[in-house]
């Protein structure tokens, strides 16, 4: 259901006792978020043209994205036919077009996140059927201290990370840091086996702060990295 005047919209949704009503309705947020998202992708302005190019929702974890996604199925299973599902309709079939939508799994290459990730791609295979676009791992630790000819190794060999006190904070660093790497690489190759799509590979950053200018570089990162878009790519 669309309200299209704000007058109707005030008079219904932001009475006290409708929104106190509305709450106790299991899973009428999520819903309503869906629809919203669904809404943008048909947005139209003055000439008639589509209003966005690129719709993006930012679901929750893993369990309540679950539940959020599995929503318009649910209805069009239970509710009898009217407005209800006929917008669950068309939101159901935004989700399982191809042309239309992906998914992006975003996790990080650790122990609980990859697991987490690899469930909710393996309850989308089952329950869910959103085309799956990529998978997206985040704050990855750089390589520069990998192997025998990086930094760390020349310092190693030298045997200076034991015997000089400038030196050994460097090297205490470079150990830490390659042992992350080390744990990112291990945790990559598993989310290649379990999910056959591609990986976007995003470094972590060690800056103070994160602003405009560390997300221009993310963003960067992200539009060179990820698989072009089919049809309008809603």
């Amino acid at each position: 259901m669309v309200l299209r005047y704000e007058t109707l919209y005030k008079a219904v949704l932001e009475n006290r006792m409708i929104k106190g009503f509305l709450r106790a309705i299991p899973g009428l947020d999520d819903y309503s978020m869906l629809g919203k998202a669904w809404w943008h992708t048909t947005e139209t302005d003055a000439a008639g043209r589509l209003k966005y190019d690129l719709v993006v929702l930012d679901a929750p974890a893993t369990g309540h994205a679950v539940t959020m996604l599995r929503l318009p199925q649910a209805i069009l299973d239970t509710v009898p036919e009217g407005p209800l599902t006929k917008t669950a309709r068309r939101v159901r079939e935004l989700l399982t077009d191809a042309s239309q939508c992906a998914m992006l799994l975003v996790t990080l290459a650790e122990d609980l996140p990859a697991a987490e990730a690899i469930d909710l791609h393996r309850q989308n295979e089952r329950l869910l059927k959103v085309p799956l676009g990529a998978v997206v791992v985040n704050q990855l630790w750089p390589g520069d201290f990998d192997g025998g000819g990086s930094i760390y190794g020349v310092l190693e060999r030298s045997g200076c990370a034991h015997a000089d006190p400038v030196l050994e904070p460097l090297c205490e660093r470079a150990r830490i840091t390659r042992a992350r790497r080390l744990l990112n690489e291990r945790y990559l190759e598993t989310l290649r086996q379990e999910i056959r799509a591609p990986q976007v590979r995003l470094p972590r950053l060690f800056r103070p702060t994160f602003g405009a200018a560390e997300l221009d570089e993310i963003a960067d990162q992200l539009a060179t990295q990820l698989p072009p878009a089919n049809g309008n790519g809603h």
